[in-house]
């Protein structure tokens, strides 16, 4: 999967959905090297998609980054971001039973 990325990355570099995903096939794949940097380029941006976000949040959970895949999280939600897929994604189960998760939850199910 990431060999299939690298040819649209050439074409466009600055693509954030193309760099979560070479993100999180890295990560994947054990290769964690290129993960931070990508994540700290893509925090810099002003305006990302909501799944991207989301995606950000998944691989902030997966290197232990609760606090940072919290925010990610609240910020894919306030986009747009539907909680039932938050509800069933299984790498962000354990984040899921925080209260800070179900605050979260609670606001966006109400709104």
């Amino acid at each position: 999967a990431l060999e299939s990325l690298e040819p649209r990355l050439e074409l466009n570099p600055r693509d954030p959905d193309l760099l979560v995903d070479k993100a999180s096939f890295s990560l994947m794949l054990g290769d964690t090297t290129v993960v931070r940097p990508i994540l700290e380029d893509l925090a810099s941006r002003p305006q990302l998609g909501a799944h991207t976000m989301f995606t950000i949040a998944s691989i902030h959970e997966e290197l232990g980054d609760r606090e940072l895949a919290l925010d990610w999280l609240e910020k894919s939600l306030d986009a747009g971001l539907s909680t039932r897929l938050v509800a069933v994604y299984p790498n962000l189960r354990n984040l899921r039973a925080t209260e800070r998760y179900q605050s979260l939850k609670a606001k966006h199910e109400k709104g």
